[in-house]
Order: C-alpha cells, then sequence, then structure tokens
C-alpha cells in the first residue's frame, strides 16, 4: 500500500468513540493494555522485572527508557489490564494506568497531522479530563472535514486549509 504507514498510539484511559467511528478514522486493531511505570536501579533490576512479568505470564508490547529527571525510569505496556495482587507482585511498579493500544493505518500526508496533535497534547496530568475531550473535538471536527470533501463539497486544498486551522498550525 504506497502513501500509507501504520502507527501504533497508546491511550491512557477510555477511548469514547464507538467501533464504527475507530474504523472510520483508520483504526485497524485495538488492544486493552496496560502501561507500568517503574523504578530501576540497574540492567540487573530491569532484567528481574522482565522475568517477573513473564513468569506472570503478562505479554510485553512496550518498552520504553525515561528520560532522566523524570517520575519513572522504565514505562513498560503489557497486554490486559493488571489486578491488584499483580501490582504488589511487580514491587519496582509505582503505578499501572489502564489504557489501550491502537493501530491505525493512514495516509503518510495525515501522518504529520495526526503527530501535530499528539504533541499539541504534551504531558497531561493522568487524572486530567480535558485533554481527552479536546482531543475527541477535534478529531469529530476533522471527521466532518473528511466527510465533507468525500463528497465533493470540500477540496483537498480547503480541507488541509481547515486542518491546519484545527490543529493550531
Amino acid at each position: 500500500m504506497d502513501g500509507t504507514t501504520m502507527v501504533e498510539v497508546t491511550v491512557l484511559g477510555p477511548v469514547a468513540l464507538p467501533a464504527a467511528d475507530l474504523a472510520e478514522l483508520g483504526v485497524r486493531r485495538t488492544a486493552e493494555c496496560t502501561l507500568l511505570e517503574a523504578t530501576v536501579r540497574d540492567q540487573a533490576a530491569l532484567y528481574g522485572l522482565l522475568q517477573r512479568l513473564a513468569a506472570l505470564g503478562l505479554e510485553l508490547l512496550e518498552l520504553r527508557t525515561a528520560a532522566p529527571g523524570q517520575r519513572a525510569d522504565v514505562e513498560v505496556v503489557v497486554r490486559g489490564p493488571v489486578g491488584a495482587l499483580v501490582q504488589e507482585m511487580l514491587r519496582d511498579v509505582g503505578r499501572a494506568l489502564p489504557g489501550s493500544l491502537t493501530s491505525y493505518r493512514l495516509r503518510d500526508t495525515d501522518l504529520a497531522g495526526l503527530l501535530a496533535v499528539v504533541a499539541d497534547l504534551g504531558p497531561q496530568a493522568v487524572d486530567d479530563e480535558s485533554p481527552v475531550s479536546a482531543m475527541d473535538a477535534k478529531i469529530a471536527q476533522l471527521r466532518e472535514l473528511a466527510a465533507l470533501r468525500d463528497q465533493g463539497v470540500l477540496t483537498d486544498t480547503e480541507l488541509a486549509e481547515q486542518k491546519a486551522r484545527i490543529l493550531g498550525r
């Protein structure tokens, strides 16, 4: 598929859109996951954490190291929910945040727009509900504009101008 890119996005918290709307936006796969924030003192401690994850049957989806000075040293994304008992067994884990891992297929020209929306969100407090609703509003506007373009009401140029306005560029 020329001109398309697969992008995986980890969304913390609920995704409030119906499956049909997600499919219309290009979502191809969504899986429930949990983001675990952990503090590890060295490589051996990280290796021990990964061994405990495997021993508990948790499927590792992603491992990210944090920048110096951040709250946690590593972020681990595992498939499915993680209960309180499992969290207790993973003593290095400071927080466990439920979320969803979503795969999108989108045109390369739209990738820059998606990355701009994500960058505009910036670091947010986990308990803050406003970024989710703001993102939902932007997605709804972009979806409506795309429908107008598909109906021939808007040209590609007009759509690009409106998209830039919505995304604040």
